[in-house]
């Protein structure tokens, strides 16, 4: 993406980011989708993508503070 602006407020923290339409237009439409994607949908769209997985069991335990590997 180019032509990104960002601009900050007096104490120069970033306080808005000023993108081209295009890509508001894209990023809008990819956050409408996902908002109506069932979770099978949105899994299925990110392997397609080359996105990776892993097993839920491991994910629980990290969540959940554990070790993902089973002791």
């Amino acid at each position: 993406m180019s032509n990104l602006q960002i601009i900050h407020d007096d104490a120069g923290q970033p306080m808005f980011a000023v993108i081209p339409w295009r890509e508001y237009v894209r990023l809008s439409k990819d956050g409408a989708t996902e908002a109506v994607l069932r979770d099978e949908e949105i899994y299925d769209e990110a392997i397609e993508e080359g996105g990776e997985s892993f097993p839920i069991e491991g994910v629980d335990r990290l969540l959940s503070g554990a070790s993902p590997i089973r002791e």
